[in-house]
């Protein structure tokens, strides 16, 4: 979505990754399901492994593209 790389405003925060791709699992689950798909979510061992810091917003954005690229073809 951004025209140059300078103008991108990042907004770090920490959060878990696993909470991410549930997230991501329940708003394409219709999708997942209209092509008989399964996803499958092995959350991170030990706990403190599952925490990044990073901006949220970008980082559920780029998987969400991955994943529904992934869904589609």
């Amino acid at each position: 979505d951004a025209t140059s790389i300078s103008n991108i405003e990042v907004n770090y925060e920490k959060f878990s990754i696993t909470k991410v791709l549930l997230d991501l699992e329940m708003e394409l689950r219709p999708t997942i399901g209209t092509k008989n798909l399964q996803v499958v979510i092995h959350p991170f061992k030990p706990k403190k492994d599952d925490i990044v810091e990073t901006d949220r917003e970008k980082f559920y954005a780029i998987l969400f593209d991955l994943i529904s690229n992934a869904i589609n073809f």
